[in-house]
């Protein structure tokens, strides 16, 4: 027999009440001596019952089964618990049969069955069927106890869960029952009882596993222990085991102690190990031991620390864990109730808060805040407590955690309603618990010799139990980040704190915090952190202020932060890269450097770590730059880095130290390519003598890499175009390599043979370049080679294969372009657009955006060439290509703005601005996209340029002048930033700057332009290089249409000033054929201004220029300009040349056009899509087909009836085409027929240029070439005209014959046909014979090509008003105007026109449209242009604009400038013919249609062949002589101290005086005659003119033939037509004055207008025979009528006050003194511009009148006030030597002056601030200016037109002070006139030079009339030496003063003006010299 062992899994158990015991193994205790001692135990026993049985033996009693039971028990003790189970089971038998005698089943079963068995055990326990008492039920209770020290020592769970059922108090047999009933007995033994029953109690206690924690692991082990269920309800049955021997034996063990902190633990092991769900099992236990505990009535200790607190918690946690919410609340409702906050820890308190919220929130959605705030609170304050209170503390911030996630997300989807107070607790919290645990979990323990294990350990285990909560916790709060960052309701500082947070939580859970994280493959939380900071920074970059943009770049920082130290694989994740880089162009961007430089600096040394650039290198070997830095993003990011780095740091970093060996290189070459080359900063590094060169180059030798050098040498060519050092020797680099270069040479470079041709090529281009030569044959060589490259490939794979970098060859050609255009190599400039084309189509896989470019330059080229047609198949191909989704938008742009050019150079204005529109719509849409065009400055501000550009070509095309002026300045200005800046950084210059520019005096011309290189004499090299090639063609081209837009406004200095800017540009650039364009256009210019020297001299210097540059559509127009301006100047040879060599040019445009080969380009259009553009711009207006209809039926039907012409020079018509003519090249030879046709004019030659004419205007479409045309053709129709005119017997004298309109009374169209017939048939012509038929059919002929003129002239107006310039509708109204007066004195039968008052109005028409266009620049100027990206063009709807031809409502005229002049004013309008022939003066007045004649300057000479010639130009000679002289000796520098030089001095200014008398006198009767009448203020009396009419009708009557013949008795035979005079022809001759008054010399004047009179009648059919008419008997009998007029007028004359004269007259006469005329002498006289200025003063002077601004007492209105301004005389500013040397003029001004009121403001003897000079003229209501010139010194004139409005009069007393400089076609300009577009009531001046004293004794008068001063201030008295002197005697001044006041009021400052006449010494040089413009204006005295 083997002796026994211990069993494998025998472990050490401990009991809830009993202290540890270690069982050893009974090795020694089970020897071989003891086990035969208990087999001869066994034996005896074995016998005795044998004995017994057989009844041989009788023992007492009990007493062997007594001996058994001990026996049994030593068994136990010794551990032989099989012997023991079998004795045992003997001894169980025994007692059952001392109860029961029947055992026989029992016996036999038992025989049967293992003793070991679960059975047998469940047997043993089962005393069921015992019903004794005493003894028997003692052993069967010590049998029971046996029993389970067995199952104990067993170890087996079965056993336990087999005998469980009879272990519990519902068994009548178990062991607790049988003990009770023990005590039943008669004399019962309680304490051995209560003994057993504690011993009990410990058995069963025993039969369970330890409570410890430690021990979970073995008591969950199913083959050591039963379930926790068992063991629960075992303990339980102990402890109330326990109680019940307590209950027996009346002992009281300490409760809390002995039951219910036994039964806490045995729960707390239940909660641990028991699965979940299992609340009632414990509740159970716990109800079972509570009632035992209530019955005892014992009392526990309730405490937050005592065993019920913990049995509460544990039933709270398994009610919860259940679902059993409420059971859960009610626990934890009462361990919240016994928890006391000074007693208990702060970790215990909030950990049971927290639980009871999470409690509250799973059972319901309402929050309590009290709770929440506590937990809030606790997590925040000191976190104190045991160890296991603080893992309960995390625990239950867990759950609550959980519950808090779940209500938020709720919330979220709006499925529950929390408040928004609640709600961002709920969030706080959440946010809280990252900074609770870090501070949970402490830091690190640090190792120390003492208690360094025991704080690790606990450490390791705080880091445990986080783990599994750690992840939970992150995740809420970064969800709740992102929640909250997606709403934009998250703070920064919480969402910063709650992110630190997690960081440093993740930093010290180390690995814990992430397991796994290096194969999973989603984010760690340092990248999902990093993301969210990210998401922050985007977010707070949608703000723009400040305070946001510093945090955004801490979001941004911080997001890097959170992964830069991490793995590659989480950086990788984070995009730390990309993130880095953003930083570090924010940080740029708000001027952080130094931030920006670390920032990249990190990334550049992160990548160069990684060995980027070794991979690189080694590409290098085989592959071209370019592509070796573009093999990878990591790669790009490195070059990016690096440049960006040198950007910030302003210097090209060295970072070849992180480098070795041939990476060295490879960041030099890098440097060089992407760096140096490309900023302007390190142009200086560009030589052989730079660092970063010279380094390179020693890298790569040319006997080991001759490729490498060379690029490299190219590349420094190519950029350092410009320099003028070091290029010599570059160039013999470059030579040298190209001569040794060949296959055996390349070494190292072998891998790049392939490129060996290309770049022979490029370096041939490269170096014609440096010679300024591209037209060589090396060059064409490079371009055929280039051709026949691409000609091989078919994909930009293949291309890559024979050119390194097509990018940058593209770039390249771009530059040649450039430089072709310049110098105008117009052909080589199409062939290398078509090889990048060729180039582009193969890479637009790549980049489509080169491919378009190139397309829409070449179009653009066409166009150029005048090939239209071309140009509409390109933009047709590129349509497809832009209507691609991956096409960039900027390509929309530029496609829509060429496009827009090609419409409009067509005429298809309405598709023009359509494509202008999608132009802008593209430009909008692209502004709105993420970094768009970044980098592109230059190319973006050319392209808007370019859009400014074409929007004032469409504003000036559709009559827009004020924005085509506007849009032209902002497009120059576009560009000239980038002029100065390339020209600064060229020459090192100071910053230029474009300031505005406008027509002013020389002292404030804009110098920006002139400060740049385009200013110089003699720029170096043309400003060589790329940037400047491409920005001088659209700056020169801009510049010249700025000028041309002032030009078309008619400011002469402002077009001059751009055009000689242009002009500079061109020779800055050596280009010819801009040199050309701007000599021609400034020759124009100067030819327009009348300088035809200057301009003979500039076009002189343009011809040989531009016959010298290749033929273009430019330069063909070129020649046209310079043919029409040696027209001008009278040099036909050199017109006709010009004009043939232009047509030569037209024919090889055409021919080209057809003929040349242009195979590329087929090839690209083949390839591409078609679109169908319409190739016919919009029809003609219906105006100019009108004109058209009546010109195709008018030579049909005179060319029979009239006689051939003379033979001139034949029509020229064009030439027969093969294929129709491209319209721009129609259109170029209508010019060329319009050019041609000036010259036939020239020559007279009508028929032929008719001819043409009809041609040009059918090939014109551009409305100004249309108007253009329609005027010549008016002219020679007039020319022709006037030729049959010239042979009628009637009309032959009609042109030098003064002309009225309207001539006489009545309406035209009341005459017929058959009068006009008959009256030609029997009336007598001059020599008294009468009209023959042919003469007759000639009157039609001439009429009906007036009439057509008229058609003609009235079409050219229309469109010439709408967009023509100035000068061109003032010739057509001119002209215009002479049709209309002869056609109205040709008495036709239709009407002249379609309103009668266009003789006389279309000139003022034409005034009031250049001085409104005027008025619009100067708004233009006064207005800041705002800062937009892109022009909007704004619809014109001015009425007044739309049409000025058929359809011009003369009534509107009539009622707008007419009806509103005062009843007392006459309005005189005075204009020049264009011929300057005839002088035409028309007379408006209110409620009248206005009357004018037609003077012709020469009649007198063609009356009276003995008279002068005496003409226009003569006249203006003289006096402008005059002017000049008398301007040198007013400022003559003689010394007057000589003897004589005085008496000479005064002399000569006599002379001068006599002089400019006599050319008054002679105007007045050689040009007006006796037309003065026209003049003439007399007030007309109706009834004495009516009187006068019948006298002079009778006189006529008497005297005339045809009257006398009227009244014969032949008139029944031959009728005549009775012509009635229009009355004002009377008004003519009542005109001419008094002719009893003692000047009234009227015989001559009277005669020229009774000739004047007889020609009227004549030409209206009463034909008289002017020998036959006794002129003398009829001027006799007139002047007794005129007489008779003013006899009863002088009887019954009232008071003639207020009558005054305006004069309106042509640019060309303002500088005659026309008020001191003889006939207007002492009369109000003033002028003014234009009829519009005139309206504004009027409508202005009556709103003020009518509502008076001020309030003061001297602005009240006078009830009897005079039409006119009214100023007041408290309110004003005198200006009194300023200059301090009119010493004079200071001692007569000084004190008369300073009487002026109190509130006038003074600036005497200093010179004024032009602030100062400002306010006086808008704050005051008079200036008085005193002084030299007209204080254009003071202020500039720029200053003045600005002005809202002037409010002040001004009298400007100094020199030439209301002079105007006359500059030809243009518009005036000068001091005046900028008083009067600022809207000054009136100025007084001078026209020329005068003399201080008789000014100031003129201006003194000019006081004293008005009323300004007394009367007899300024009376002159004479002192001792001789000397006048200002008299200053106060008491006279006094008396004065009151008369004063009473006159103050009457007299208007024009009547003072020409009342102060006399006051001057010099009657004509001084006088004479002052004029007023401006209407009359009072003073108010404020009486």
């Amino acid at each position: 027999m083997k002796p026994l062992q211990p069993r494998s899994l025998n472990r050490t158990s401990t009991s809830p009440v009993m202290p540890k015991r270690y069982r050893s193994p009974s090795s020694a205790a089970s020897s071989t001596g003891c086990l035969s001692l208990i087999e001869c135990t066994r034996c005896a026993f074995s016998t005795l019952l044998a004995l017994d049985s057989s009844k041989a033996v009788h023992l007492p009693e009990l007493q062997l089964e007594t001996g058994m039971s001990s026996f049994i028990s030593k068994l136990i003790g010794l551990n032989q618990y099989e012997s023991a189970m079998r004795e045992l089971l003997t001894l169980r038998r025994r007692l059952e049969r001392k109860n029961c005698e029947d055992v026989k089943n029992t016996t036999i079963r038992a025989k049967t069955e293992s003793s070991m068995s679960s059975k047998a055990l469940f047997e043993l326990m089962d005393f069921s069927k015992i019903t004794a008492t005493g003894p028997l039920l003692g052993l069967a209770i010590s049998t029971q106890l046996h029993a389970l020290r067995i199952v104990h020592g067993l170890k087996k769970p079965s056993h336990l869960e087999s005998i469980l059922p009879l272990l519990r108090e519902t068994c009548p047999s178990s062991p607790i029952n049988l003990l009770l009933k023990s005590l039943k007995d008669e004399n019962p033994d309680q304490t051995k009882c209560a003994r057993q029953l504690e011993s009990l109690s410990q058995s069963l206690l025993s039969l369970t596993p330890g409570v410890s924690a430690k021990d979970d692991d073995f008591a969950t082990e199913p083959r050591l222990f039963p379930s926790p269920e068992v063991v629960l309800e075992v303990q339980a049955l102990g402890l109330v085991t326990r109680l019940q021997s307590w209950s027996v034996s009346g002992h009281r063990g300490d409760v809390d102690k002995d039951i219910v902190s036994p039964l806490s633990k045995c729960l707390a092991a239940f909660s641990r190990r028991a699965s979940p769900g299992h609340y009632h099992i414990a509740f159970t236990v716990f109800s079972q031991v509570w009632k035992r505990i209530e019955k005892l009535g014992l009392r526990p200790t309730e405490s937050s620390r005592s065993p019920m607190a913990a049995i509460y918690q544990v039933l709270a946690t398994l009610s919860r864990e259940t679902g059993n919410v409420n059971e859960a609340k009610k626990w934890l409702t009462k361990i919240k109730s016994l928890t006391n906050p000074k007693e208990d820890s702060a970790a215990r308190c909030c950990a049971i808060t927290a639980q009871l919220l999470a409690l509250s929130l799973k059972q319901s959605h309402q929050v309590d805040e009290n709770l929440l705030m506590e937990v809030m609170e606790g997590l925040k304050g000191t976190l104190g407590g045991t160890s296991a209170e603080m893992d309960d503390l995390l625990v239950s911030v867990c759950h609550l955690r959980k519950s808090v996630m779940n209500l938020i997300t709720e919330r979220q989807d709006n499925s529950v309603s929390v408040s928004q107070g609640v709600g961002q607790l709920l969030e706080t919290f959440i946010f809280q618990l990252p900074r609770f645990v870090l501070r949970w979990l402490g830091k690190r323990p640090i190792s120390s010799p003492t208690n360094a294990a025991k704080d690790l350990v606990r450490f390791e285990q705080r880091r445990g139990l986080l783990s599994s909560y750690l992840p939970f916790i992150i995740d809420s709060a970064m969800m709740l980040v992102k929640l909250l960052l997606d709403d934009g309701r998250l703070a920064w500082d919480v969402m910063d704190a709650t992110l630190q947070d997690s960081l440093a939580i993740l930093e010290n859970m180390g690995d814990l915090a992430r397991p796994g994280t290096k194969c999973n493959p989603s984010p760690s939380y340092h990248v999902k952190i990093s993301h969210l900071y990210y998401q922050q920074h985007l977010a707070l970059r949608k703000s723009a202020s400040k305070a946001t943009e510093i945090t955004s770049l801490k979001a941004l920082r911080k997001s890097i932060d959170s992964v830069k130290n991490q793995s590659e694989a989480e950086q990788s994740r984070a995009q730390l890269l990309v993130k880095w880089e953003r930083f570090a162009e924010l940080c740029r961007a708000s001027g952080r450097l130094d931030d920006a430089i670390d920032a990249l600096r990190s990334i550049r040394d992160h990548l160069v770590r990684q060995d980027v650039v070794s991979t690189i290198t080694s590409c290098l070997a085989t592959e071209p730059w370019r592509v070796a830095w573009q093999q990878s993003p990591e790669i790009e990011l490195l070059s990016r880095t690096v440049c960006n780095l040198a950007k910030l740091d302003r210097k090209c970093n060295d970072w070849t130290w992180l480098l070795v060996g041939p990476d060295k290189a490879t960041a030099l070459e890098h440097d060089l390519y992407a760096i140096i080359s490309t900023d302007h900063r390190y142009r200086q590094e560009l030589d052989l003598s730079s660092p970063t060169v010279k380094a390179l180059l020693q890298f790569y030798p040319v006997d080991r890499h001759p490729i490498r050098r060379l690029r490299t040498l190219l590349q420094l060519l190519t950029t350092n175009m410009s320099a003028q050092d070091g290029l010599v020797a570059l160039r013999a680099e470059v030579e040298t390599i190209l001569k040794s270069m060949t296959e055996e040479t390349l070494a190292d470079d072998s891998g790049l043979v392939r490129y060996v041709p290309h770049l022979r090529s490029l370096a041939a281009c490269v170096l014609a370049l440096v010679d300024s030569n591209l037209n060589t044959p090396h060059v064409t060589e490079a371009l055929t080679n280039w051709k026949l490259m691409v000609s091989k490939c078919k994909s930009s794979d293949q291309l890559s294969a024979y050119i390194d970098n097509p990018s940058q060859l593209l770039t390249s050609l771009q530059s040649f372009v450039d430089f072709a255009r310049i110098k105008g190599l117009e052909t080589l400039q199409t062939e290398i657009l078509e090889v990048s084309i060729s180039l582009s189509k193969l890479t637009a896989d790549r980049n489509i955006e080169i491919l378009v470019t190139q397309g829409i330059a070449l179009c653009l080229q066409h166009l150029n060439h005048g090939w239209s047609s071309k140009a509409e198949k390109l933009l047709r191909d590129n349509q497809e290509l832009i209507s691609r989704p991956e096409t960039a938008r900027e390509l929309a742009v530029n496609f829509h703005l060429c496009a827009a050019e090609y419409h409009m150079s067509l005429g298809a204005l309405d598709k023009a601005e359509q494509h202008m529109c999608n132009a802008q719509n593209a430009e909008t849409a692209l502004s709105y996209e993420q970094g768009a065009r970044k980098g592109k400055g230059s190319k973006k501000r050319i392209t808007t340029a370019y859009a400014y550009s074409l929007y004032s070509n469409l504003a000036l095309e559709r009559g827009d002048c004020y924005h085509a002026l506007r849009f032209a300045r902002i497009a120059v200005r576009q560009l000239f930033h980038d002029w100065s800046k390339l020209d600064e950084m060229r020459s090192a210059a100071l910053d230029v700057t474009m300031e505005d520019s406008s027509q002013s005096e020389a002292s404030e011309r804009d110098t920006s332009l002139n400060s740049s290189c385009i200013g110089q004499s003699d720029p170096p090299r043309g400003s060589t290089g790329p940037e400047f090639w491409a920005l001088a063609y659209p700056l020169f081209r801009f510049l010249l249409q700025l000028s041309s837009a002032y030009a078309h406004v008619g400011m002469y200095q402002e077009t001059l000033y751009y055009a000689e800017q242009a002009q500079k540009v061109a020779r800055s650039m050596e280009s010819a054929v801009y040199v050309s364009q701007s000599l021609a256009w400034l020759a124009r210019v100067w030819l327009m201004a009348g300088k035809l020297e200057k301009a003979m001299e500039l076009a002189a210097e343009t011809k040989p220029l531009t016959l010298g540059l290749e033929p273009t559509y430019q330069n063909a127009k070129v020649l046209c300009c310079l043919s029409s301006i040696y027209g001008e100047i009278k040099d036909p040879e050199a017109q006709a040349d010009l004009i043939a060599k232009a047509e030569t040019m037209l024919e090889i445009l055409n021919i080209d056009n057809h003929n040349m080969s242009n195979s590329i380009t087929n090839e690209l259009e083949l390839g591409m899509a078609k679109l169908a553009i319409e190739e016919k711009p919009v029809p003609k207006a219906a105006v100019r087909r009108t004109a058209t209809t009546k010109r195709s039926r008018i030579p049909s039907k005179t060319a029979s009836k009239k006689v051939a012409p003379k033979k001139t020079s034949p029509p020229i018509d064009a030439p027969i085409q093969l294929k129709p003519e491209d319209t721009q090249l129609s259109f170029l030879r209508a010019s060329i027929l319009q050019n041609q046709s000036t010259r036939l004019l020239d020559k007279n030659d009508w028929a032929a240029a008719v001819t043409n004419l009809r041609t040009a205007y059918e090939l014109s479409k551009l409305p100004a070439d249309v108007s253009q045309a329609c005027f010549l053709m008016g002219v020679a129709l007039i020319g022709q005209s006037l030729e049959q005119i010239g042979h009628d017997a009637v009309f032959s004298v009609i042109q030098d014959s003064t002309l009225s309109f309207p001539s006489v009374a009545g309406s035209l169209k009341e005459r017929t046909a058959s009068d006009r017939l008959s009256l030609t048939k029997t009336t007598a012509s001059r020599t008294g014979r009468g009209a023959s038929k042919k003469a007759l059919n000639n009157t039609r002929s001439f009429v009906e090509k007036l009439r057509e003129a008229q058609g003609h002239l009235l079409t050219a107006h229309s469109i010439a008003s709408l967009n023509g310039d100035g000068d061109l509708v003032h010739r057509i109204a001119t002209v215009l105007q002479n049709v209309v007066i002869l056609l109205s004195n040709t008495n036709s039968s239709k009407p002249a026109a379609s309103h009668p008052a266009h003789a006389t109005c279309s000139v003022e028409l034409a005034r009031n449209l250049t001085w409104r266009r005027e008025r619009k620049t100067v708004r233009l100027e006064a207005s800041r242009d705002s800062k937009l990206d892109w022009p909007t063009l704004t619809n014109n709807t001015d009425s007044r604009r739309t049409s000025l031809g058929f359809s011009l409502d003369m009534d509107c005229f009539q009622r707008d400038y007419v009806d509103i002049i005062p009843k007392s004013w006459n309005v005189i309008s005075v204009s020049l013919s264009h011929c300057e022939h005839d002088l035409c003066i028309t007379r408006l007045q209110p409620g009248q249609g206005p009357f004018g004649i037609r003077l012709p300057l020469e009649r007198a000479s063609s009356r009276d062949a003995d008279s002068e010639v005496f003409s226009f130009r003569q006249g203006r000679a003289e006096l402008l002589d005059i002017i000049e002289t008398a301007n040198r000796t007013c400022h003559d520098a003689r010394d007057m101290s000589q003897k004589g030089a005085k008496s000479a001095w005064w002399a000569e200014r006599e002379e001068i005086d006599g002089r400019l008398k006599n050319l008054m006198e002679c105007i007045e009767q050689t040009w007006l005659g006796g037309f003065k009448g026209i003049f003439s203020q007399h007030r007309r009396r109706e009834d004495l003119i009516t009187k006068f009419q019948k006298d002079f009708e009778n006189i006529l009557d008497k005297v005339l033939p045809s009257r006398r013949q009227f009244r014969s008795k032949k008139a029944k035979a031959t009728p005549t037509t009775r012509v009635n005079l229009d009355p004002r022809v009377y008004d003519l001759i009542i005109g001419l004055g008094d002719p009893s008054a003692p000047e009234g010399d009227l015989d001559e004047p009277l005669m020229d207008l009774l000739y004047f009179i007889v020609d009227i009648l004549q030409f209206h059919g009463e034909r008289n025979a002017y020998d036959e008419v006794d002129f003398d008997e009829l001027a006799v009998k007139t002047l007794d009528a005129v007489n008779s007029y003013y006899v009863a007028a002088k009887s019954s004359r009232g008071a003639e006050e207020g009558e005054h004269t305006i004069l309106i007259l042509d640019k060309s006469l303002h500088a005659f003194p026309w008020e001191s005329l003889p006939c207007l002498q002492g009369l109000a006289v003033s002028r003014v511009p234009s009829l519009d200025c005139l309206r504004r003063l009027i409508l202005e002077a009556k709103s003020a009148q009518s509502n008076p601004v001020d309030t003061d007492d001297d602005q009240l209105s006078i009830p009897d006030a005079r039409e006119g301004h009214h100023i007041s005389i408290n309110s004003g500013t005198y200006i009194l030597n300023p200059s301090s040397d009119l010493k004079n003029t200071q001692a007569t001004f000084g004190n008369p002056l300073s009487t002026l009121p109190p509130a006038w403001n003074s600036i005497e003897m200093r010179e004024p601030t032009e602030a100062e000079f400002e306010a006086a003229l808008t704050d005051k209501d008079l200036l008085l200016y005193f002084g030299h010139g007209s204080g254009a010194q003071y202020i500039r004139g720029r200053t003045i037109r600005k002005m809202d409005k002037c409010k002040a009069v001004a009298l400007l007393m100094g020199c030439s002070s209301a002079s105007l400089a006359d500059v030809g076609r243009f518009e005036s300009h000068g001091p005046v006139r900028n008083y009067m577009l600022a809207g000054s009531p009136a100025v007084v001046g001078t026209l020329w030079d005068v003399t201080d004293r008789d000014i100031d004794r003129f201006a003194g008068r000019v006081f004293e009339e008005w009323g300004l001063m007394p009367r007899g201030t300024f009376a002159e008295e004479t002192n001792g030496k001789g000397k006048k002197v200002a008299r200053s005697n106060k008491s006279n001044q006094k008396k004065a003063n009151i008369q004063n006041n009473e006159e103050i009021g009457k007299t208007s400052l024009v009547e003072a003006v020409a009342k102060a006449r006399d006051a001057c010494r010099f009657k004509y040089l001084t006088a004479a010299a002052v004029c007023v413009y401006g209407i009359p204006v009072y003073i108010n005295s404020g009486q």
